[in-house]
């Protein structure tokens, strides 16, 4: 094997090292961004099918959804009518994508990424409830942070990456010895 062989060979079990850091750190990331709304969305929902009212689960202050960073929740009856919210966006609440409800009707929560609008993306939860009254909890929070660190993982992975291929491929070509 000669060295540009050895150094390729090399260089694509790197590659794949590199590239599985950077998933696994990527989607820690990511599910890390749903903590707080499993949370939310599953203690309201005991909560309202245990008989509170809406109007003591939902708070009275309003997130602007664009641009804060703080969760919000978003009550649904079971045809999917908001009945109240913490968030919205231009002043309207904003409704999941179709097929939502169905789907935690079926499996009593849905976690999802959604986009109600360009550029305003939300690590989003929802959760079922049944008991003395039925319907959706839905909890969500801006990912604009997770994004942003999604991003200075992803160059610093770069970085090193080229940092490593740099570095083997001088090594090899430096102090690997030819073979005959």
């Amino acid at each position: 094997m000669n060295k540009m062989s050895f150094w390729f060979v090399l260089a694509i079990a790197i590659t794949g090292a590199f590239f599985t850091m950077y998933v696994i750190t990527q989607q820690t990331l990511r599910l890390l961004a749903n903590d707080p709304q499993l949370q939310i969305s599953q203690d309201m929902a005991n909560k309202l099918a245990s008989g509170a009212s809406v109007q003591t689960v939902v708070p009275n202050d309003v997130i602007d959804m664009k641009h804060s960073l703080a969760p919000f929740i978003i009550v649904f009856d079971t045809q999917g009518a908001p009945l109240a919210a913490s968030g919205m966006i231009d002043g309207a609440i904003p409704k999941p994508p179709p097929g939502v409800f169905d789907y935690t009707s079926k499996f009593k929560q849905d976690v999802f990424t959604w986009e109600p609008k360009k550029g305003v993306r939300i690590a989003t939860v929802v959760n079922s409830y049944s008991g003395i009254s039925k319907g959706f909890v839905l909890s969500g929070r801006s990912m604009r942070i997770v994004e942003e660190r999604e991003e200075v993982i992803k160059n610093l992975v770069i970085g090193g990456w080229l940092a490593t291929l740099g570095a083997t491929l001088l090594f090899n070509f430096l102090f690997i010895k030819k073979r005959k």
